[in-house]
């Protein structure tokens, strides 16, 4: 996939938190697209399907960290070097990557603007201490979509807002 960044639309970084399979790519070129309908801006996608080849859970969870700092480390590069204010960083992360971009913006101390999260992932979180699971303290302002509550979703309500959209359980096709 081509990359670059276009310095002219540096007004909003938005990092999307996506495993990367085959039937994504195409669902990447319309987020892509969508977004630059609304605005001018910088989408990252961060492809971590090479730590999640572990069908145990418990390891895949493990890197939630792991991955959260090194993405700490690309924002630095962008705020730093790149003149991108953290007032303009997006997060945006799915299923795990919910919990990755709340991981980060924990790093972060809670300077990245907006953390949106959708259908954060239950299993191993449902009980886990605020600290280490998302919250709305991870960033100034947290919005969660729930799609997939009581199965493999988080329902219960952990942003500043939090939408369940038919429900927030099982979404028709």
């Amino acid at each position: 996939m081509k990359s670059k960044y276009l310095f002219a639309y540096y007004k909003r970084l938005i990092m999307n938190l996506l495993t990367f399979y085959t039937r994504c790519l195409l669902y990447i070129n319309y987020l892509f697209a969508a977004y630059l309908r609304v605005e001018r801006c910088n989408v990252i996608c961060v492809d971590w399907k090479q730590l999640t080849y572990d069908l145990f859970y418990a390891s895949v969870k493990i890197n939630v960290k792991y991955i959260g700092y090194n993405i700490v480390k690309v924002l630095k590069i962008f705020t730093n070097n790149m003149k991108v204010g953290s007032e303009n960083i997006h997060l945006i992360g799915h299923g795990m990557g919910a919990h990755i971009v709340g991981y980060t913006g924990k790093k972060l101390n809670g300077q990245i603007p907006r953390i949106t999260r959708l259908d954060p992932v239950l299993p191993l979180y449902e009980n886990t201490d605020p600290k280490y699971r998302i919250n709305k303290n991870d960033s100034t302002f947290v919005d969660i979509v729930h799609t997939n509550g009581n199965s493999l979703g988080l329902f219960k309500s952990l942003g500043h807002i939090d939408f369940y959209p038919s429900g927030g359980k099982l979404q028709l096709n």
